[in-house]
């Protein structure tokens, strides 16, 4: 082979090596691109659903907040049937204790005329 024909291969070679080194830039250059898109898209989507769950938090807290009151106010008023069978209940209970009192003064009545009598001098005065 002459030189000329070397030289002519070797500037062949040269093309070819800078051609593909151009080619791999290219692509790597969109590459990076291409990446730092979808990181951007990433930290989009990040902010988005954190704030979406910040919303969320916040209605459920404002949500058992007004659980709560509703559940105080209801505690503080009694309905009506709840106050009525309280009246009655209230009643029965005071015409029972009104019964055993009418109960333990009869009896006691009955010890007294039965001659059991406390006698006011044994009584210890403390």
């Amino acid at each position: 082979m002459s030189t000329i024909s070397v030289l002519i291969l070797v500037v062949q070679v040269k093309e070819a090596a800078e051609s593909e080194w151009s080619t791999f830039r290219g692509e790597r250059t969109a590459g990076i691109d291409e990446i730092r898109q979808l990181r951007q898209r990433v930290a989009e989507e990040d902010a988005r659903r954190k704030m979406e769950k910040k919303e969320e938090t916040d209605a459920d807290e404002k949500s058992q907040v007004n659980k709560d009151e509703d559940m105080t106010s209801e505690e503080s008023k009694p309905s009506d049937s709840k106050a009525e069978e309280h009246d009655s209940k209230t009643e029965e209970k005071t015409e029972e204790r009104e019964s055993k009192a009418e109960e333990m003064e009869v009896d006691a009545g009955a010890k007294e005329e039965s001659g059991m009598r406390a006698d006011d001098e044994d009584a210890v005065e403390y």
